[in-house]
């Protein structure tokens, strides 16, 4: 059965401090956050890891109000951890158990396209009722206009132009956008997700938490194990499996035949009778060609696919550098 609810969660903040307490929380900057923009961040632990992941908006009712959309298995952990860290910050933090977000072509509510998107400062567009909003998302190649259809309060209808959830996670993966889910919660730091690439990390903001060891990362050293995307056949009746595969290994085979892990799968999708993944490892195997599989994929070779931002990915080591 084709289903069209995206797997993703909504949070709100509220209150006099939740601008300022979000600003020194998230990677992302805050407090110049505009009600007619969506941007990416993600929340870090103090050891510079990502637990969670996704778009922050400003209530364009309200700057006291914002909104939180990360993936559903991580939205638990997330409102417990800025809870914790509340104290005396007059902000209150609430899931929206009611809240569905689904991938549409074109909103229910609007009557004209705009133009596609490209980057990722996500403009945002506000139904007839206060509740309900779109968020448009970067285009793909083969699917120009795509954008996020959230009610925050009630029950979404089905039309013709809704993108099915398994579609739209896929056009997620050729975009190299990551969702952190439970299973990769606190498992890279945003470099290997590629987030300081899609700007989901402001580096001049100042302080949030592991931000010492971001920052260093990005200004010492050059982080080269990095999310790619890959694909592969995809065995008889197994279309399923591809929710199980975030946090396991791919796998190096060597010339003699034996295996080792050479990075973590990130996000997985089974689309067009292929296996579809996000998965960080080294550049070095990419550029040396090493025969890369999941194991749970009977061995399977991975093929690699260009990113939007593929050029952009530190290929060149600079401690090889004459």
């Amino acid at each position: 059965m084709t289903t069209h609810a995206l797997n993703l969660a909504v949070i709100r903040a509220s209150g006099a401090d939740a601008k300022d307490f979000l600003h020194n929380q998230l990677t992302q900057s805050v407090q110049d956050l505009q009600p007619d923009r969506a941007r990416l961040f993600s929340y870090c632990s103090p050891r510079g890891r990502v637990l969670a992941n996704g778009l922050i908006w400003l209530d364009n009712r309200a700057e006291t109000q914002l909104h939180l959309m990360v993936h559903q298995s991580v939205a638990k952990a997330l409102l417990q951890k800025l809870q914790m860290y509340v104290l005396r910050a007059k902000v209150k933090f609430e899931r929206l158990e009611a809240a569905q977000i689904m991938g549409t072509t074109q909103p229910s509510f609007l009557t004209t396209l705009p133009a596609s998107q490209q980057g990722w400062e996500l403009p945002i567009y506000h139904g007839d009722h206060e509740h309900v909003l779109a968020i448009q998302a970067p285009g793909t190649t083969g699917q120009a206009h795509r954008f996020w259809q959230i009610n925050l309060a009630d029950e979404q209808s089905i039309d013709d132009q809704m993108i099915p959830a398994q579609q739209w996670r896929w056009q997620d993966l050729c975009l190299g956008w990551p969702w952190v889910v439970e299973a990769t919660s606190e498992a890279f730091i945003p470099q290997n997700l590629n987030l300081d690439l899609l700007a989901a990390v402001n580096f001049e903001k100042g302080c949030f938490p592991g931000q010492e060891i971001v920052a260093r990362s990005h200004y010492r050293t050059t982080i080269r194990r990095r999310a790619l995307l890959f694909s592969a056949p995809l065995p008889a009746r197994q279309e399923n499996s591809a929710s199980s595969l975030p946090g396991t290994d791919i796998i190096l085979t060597d010339p003699e035949g034996k295996s080792r892990p050479a990075g973590r799968i990130v996000n997985a999708v089974a689309m067009q009778d292929k296996l579809w993944l996000l998965a960080e490892t080294n550049l070095d195997f990419v550029l040396e060609k090493a025969a890369l599989s999941v194991q749970e994929n009977g061995a399977e070779p991975l093929h690699m696919h260009e990113l939007p931002f593929q050029a952009q990915l530190p290929w060149e080591d600079p401690r090889k550098k004459s």
